[in-house]
This record gives structure tokens, sequence and C-alpha cells, in this order.
């Protein structure tokens, strides 16, 4: 699960920073990482793997938003 969310999110981060400007990016990683929590919870996963899976999605966005900017 971590990695298909760090994936998505990198790929999402990126698309961010071509086209908006940071007060979206925030917005989206507060959705993002409610989406992973809610997903944790639903699968029943242990307490770390949930907070791994948030910490990456919200690293994996950040770090794509980064990417976008620099390309852009």
């Amino acid at each position: 699960m971590v990695l298909t969310l760090s994936i998505i999110g990198v790929l999402a981060g990126i698309v961010l920073g071509l086209r908006f400007n940071v007060v979206v990016l925030i917005s989206v990683i507060a959705l993002a990482v409610m989406f992973a929590l809610i997903g944790g919870v639903a699968r029943d996963e242990s307490f770390w793997s949930i907070v791994l899976a948030v910490v990456t999605v919200g690293m994996a966005i950040k770090l794509g938003y980064f990417v976008g900017i620099f390309f852009a």
C-alpha cells in the first residue's frame, strides 16, 4: 500500500507543481493524509503501518511538487 501511495503521490505532486501554487498543495496533502488514514483503519492495519502510510504520502506529494516546480 505504501509503495502505491508513494508513486501516486509523486505523480500528483508533479502535476500540482506544474499547474498550481502552494495553497493548493496544503489542501491536497490534508486530503491525501485523510484518505491514507481512513484506508489504513478500514483495512485494520497496525498503528505504525498507518503512520508510515500517512508520512509517506505527505512526503511523496511534497517531493513531487518540488520536482514539478523545478521543471516548470
